[in-house]
């Protein structure tokens, strides 16, 4: 049984909880066991767009192996991300032909079904001008008048990406 096994003094991973205001409760060691291999994640698990931290473990004696989750439930909800069947976007903002200000913020989510997203990049009018390292993005542009066509880009790990466009309008 896993509880059964000894914890070790030092850790090879550890993780820091945020506190949902921007600070982070004290480092904490992840558990290791003297025949456990842990390898940490930190993706989106429960499709709410809040990054959740998970530990897959193996036992190199015991041929078996699980995986812990810890569900961040405090951070603030950004976009909710497509669900993991396929390489995917889910644009939240703006919504296709909406007329925006002088300054927006632009948000997206991605999913992959093989792998993970690796990074969201956005586009406007065929220029490359944000990206976040991750399934998310929130990207706050100032803007021209007119016209303008956004795409939101997803790329998986294995660097397969995916796209999907909104046109919408800035007027001030």
């Amino acid at each position: 049984m896993l509880g059964e096994k000894n914890f070790q003094g030092s850790a090879v991973s550890a993780y820091m909880l945020g506190n949902g205001n921007g600070t982070f409760q004290a480092l904490a060691a992840a558990p290791q066991w003297a025949d456990l291999q842990n390898f940490p994640f930190i993706r989106d698990l429960d499709l709410d767009s809040r990054h959740d931290v998970g530990i897959a473990w193996t036992s190199i004696f015991d041929n078996i192996g699980g995986a812990e989750a810890l569900r961040n439930t405090s951070a603030t909800v950004n976009c909710t991300p497509p669900g993991a069947n396929a390489l995917s976007v889910h644009i939240c903002a703006p919504s296709n032909g909406q007329t925006v200000g002088k300054s927006f913020t632009f948000k997206g989510a991605g999913n992959a079904w093989n792998g993970f997203a690796k990074r969201m990049e956005l586009w406007i009018d065929g220029r490359k001008v944000g990206q976040n390292l991750n399934d998310q993005l929130k990207v706050t542009r100032a803007l021209t008048k007119g016209a303008h066509t956004a795409a939101f880009v997803v790329v998986d790990s294995f660097d397969n990406y995916v796209s999907k466009t909104v046109n919408f309008r800035a007027s001030y």
